[in-house]
């Protein structure tokens, strides 16, 4: 791409994702001409136990769950994890109807060689509860520890039994990096863009408050919107499409309006 087809040239956007996460986001931030900083504010760790989850998944084996419903990369990456380990592969969920949140969660899965019966056209858990057919049967949520409690309540709506491992943690960094706070203090950061809920708790809990004034705010969807509202943070923009390139598009139109 030449400069003269960057239209993010000159622009910084702080990342907040998990540093082993941010690789494609910055990427494609750098496409565009955008210096990206990459500025964990979360981490994901795996649970101390597995032996919740393992039971989860020998229940799949059982048939005792019609659907297992998978939200996030992670949680394919903590499923496929374990079942690997356990000798079974992608036939742990062989058994069962399979939902991903969005395409990101679908690519995963189909990485590991499961195509998901169920993916929503919005990639958001509230548009995922809504898509999901009526029940009766079982429902197994493998999620975070601070996932959205509102899929399970609309899915319950619907006659479904929700049974909800945790898969993995996801854990706000202490304090933010100290040359990227002076970057943020000192106006050298045009936009911060939120990934997830997560990130913005982590933003505030490792920046100490909402970004500066000067700084634009994008979230990658309603959701991450909300909760950065709700600490209040003024945001900017919000992605149409709620998937990384999504969120770079929406940043991108802001800036060129």
């Amino acid at each position: 791409m030449t400069p003269a087809r960057q239209p993010l040239a000159g622009v910084t956007v702080l990342v907040p994702r998990a540093r082993d996460q941010a690789s494609e986001f910055s990427v494609l931030l750098r496409a565009r001409g955008a210096e990206p900083l990459e500025v964990p504010t979360i981490e994901i760790h795996p649970v101390a136990s597995t032996a919740e989850l393992d039971r989860a998944l020998q229940d799949l084996a059982a048939r005792h769950h019609d659907w297992v419903v998978l939200t996030s990369v992670n949680g394919v990456a903590a499923v496929r994890g374990r079942a690997e380990a356990l000798g079974e592969g992608p036939a742990a969920l062989a058994k069962a109807r399979v939902a991903a949140v969005g395409p990101a969660t679908e690519a995963a899965l189909r990485d590991w060689g499961i195509a998901p019966d169920l993916v929503p056209e919005v990639a958001t858990t509230a548009a995922l509860g809504h898509a999901f057919p009526p029940g009766p049967g079982s429902v197994l949520l493998a999620r975070a520890d601070l996932a959205n409690p509102e899929l399970a309540v609309l899915l319950r709506a619907k006659a479904w039994r929700t049974t909800e491992v945790v898969a993995y943690h996801t854990v706000p960094v202490g304090t933010l990096d100290p040359a990227a706070r002076r970057r943020l203090d000192t106006g050298e950061v045009d936009w911060v863009a939120f990934t997830a809920s997560s990130t913005v708790e982590g933003f505030l809990r490792g920046y100490g408050g909402p970004p500066p004034p000067t700084v634009r705010v994008a979230a990658i969807g309603p959701v991450t919107a909300d909760a950065a509202r709700s600490a209040g943070i003024r945001v900017a923009t919000t992605a149409t499409e709620h998937t990384i390139p999504g969120l770079v598009a929406a940043i991108e139109h802001a800036v060129t309006g």
